[in-house]
Order: C-alpha cells, then structure tokens, then sequence
C-alpha cells in the first residue's frame, strides 16, 4: 500500500491564514511558528531556524501568491514524502515536502454561541500545529448537533480553547487571554496582545475558571482566518457582544493601517 503518512496518520506540519487587503497580518510569526513546529516534530530541535527558512524558501515562494492576492485564504503544509518504514526515528530534510494552497475567502461577521467540553488534551499534550484534528472535530460536530456554533475545552476546571481557535474575554479595560500549557500560541492573539495598548486596554494572562465566565463583559474567539469573532453566548451565560465588536473594528483598522505603511 503505497500512501503519505499524512493520509494514514495525518503527519504533517501546517499553518494557515489569510490575506487581507493583500497583506498577511503576523506572516513573519506564521512562518517562524511552521519552522519550530517543523524542527519540533521532525527533527527534535537539532537544526536551527536559519537552516530550515533557508531550504524551504518560504518567503521567496509565498511572493509569487501573495503578488496576486487581495482576500485569500493560505494553507502551508510540510509533510514527509512516501516511505517504507512505517515510523522512522530520524528524518532528513530530503524526506520533507512543502504544498502551498490558497482560495478566495471572506470575512465573516458571525456572532458564535459555544457550548463547555472537558478537553481531551492534558497539559502534557505537545501544541504542535499538526493535520491531526480530529479530536477537536469531532467535539466541534457534538457542540453543533446541540445547537451551539463551536465547542470551548476546559482542563481541570480551566478554560483552555476553542476548536481551531484561542479565546479571550474581556473585562472592563481588561483583555484575559487564558493560561494554558496545551493551547498553542497563535498569531492572531499574539497581534492583538500587541495592538492592546494602542486600543486603551490592559492585557492580563492567566488562568481563568469556568466558574467566572459570567463575570466578563465580553468573549472573543481568534484565529488567523477569521481573526475576530464576537460570541454571545457560553452554555446559558449570555455576552453583550458591542464592546467586543468595537475592539473587532480597531483591529481590522488597525490592520489596515500597518499594511498601508
């Protein structure tokens, strides 16, 4: 049976996100993320990130999509190419391809109601960006058939993510972006964590409780396709989404700002 790895084992690294008014918002930080990811899983973090951007190229051969992009939707895949042996110990980069996708999408303005899911990751899990998602699928489809938009995980009483996406809530002037070891870190967040002071709010990380969701003023979910979406409601706990609207609107003039200079 001759098949990639990725199709048995879904063993490929990958980030995705889109353009936006022809500019990639945090593109330096998804391609450095892709190369630690890369380095993590394939080569147990003895090359270093030079080396890795240098062989795969990936500025050099984003350019030519990017040149023609305006509202587009970017897959980056690296996966290990066909092999004999079922689990090999060491790879080369030889081993490794890269596949670059891209399709027009747009922006929602969807306002999501998400429903509490135990997390099916421990803090020991490794938050690699991997092609693996079925465990988060399959909790988001449970979520779905009862009603609500997209699942949110809890560890140990914690809030952890969404399934594809980090969360933040708001409170007063305060964004609370929650502390967790299993959640990867993503460039979305990481770019509003950076726009925060400008918009007149404080950030804070921590871990915060299940416990205290009805405390908050408001709730966000954060990804690199859709970057920000409002959510309204948490199980039976309703949000006012109009501050978190606003602050959608700063970032995305923000945005605009930063890739017209």
């Amino acid at each position: 049976m001759q098949k990639y790895p990725r199709e048995l084992y879904g063993e490929s690294i990958f980030t995705s996100f889109r353009s936006f008014n022809g500019v990639v918002p945090g593109l330096g930080l998804h391609l450095k993320r892709l190369i630690s990811h890369i380095n993590i899983y394939f080569f147990n973090g003895s090359k270093s990130e030079t080396e890795l951007l240098l062989y795969f190229d990936l500025r050099d051969k984003l350019e030519a999509y990017l040149e023609k992009s305006e509202n587009d939707y970017f897959r980056l895949t690296v996966f290990n190419a066909k092999r004999t042996e079922m689990l090999p110990i060491k790879f080369s980069l030889s081993d490794l391809e890269l596949k670059i996708e891209f399709s027009p999408i747009d922006l929602k303005e969807d306002i999501l109601s998400l429903e509490l899911y135990p997390s099916p990751f421990t803090k020991y899990y490794l938050p690699i960006k991997s092609s693996s998602y079925i465990q988060h699928f399959h909790f988001k489809r449970q979520a779905k058939l009862n009603g609500f938009d997209d699942v949110l995980f809890f560890c140990e009483d914690y809030i952890t993510e969404a399934s594809t996406s980090n969360i933040v809530f708001l409170k007063k002037d305060t964004l609370i972006f929650p502390e967790a070891s299993q959640t990867l870190d993503g460039v979305t967040q990481n770019l509003l964590q950076s726009f925060a002071k400008s918009f007149d709010l404080q950030v804070q990380i921590r871990k915060v409780s299940v416990r205290e969701l009805e405390q908050f003023d408001g709730v966000m979910l954060l990804n690199s396709i859709q970057l920000i979406q409002a959510v309204s409601r948490i199980n039976n706990i309703v949000f006012k989404t109009e501050n978190v609207l606003a602050i959608r609107d700063k970032f995305l003039k923000a945005l605009r700002v930063k890739n017209h200079d």
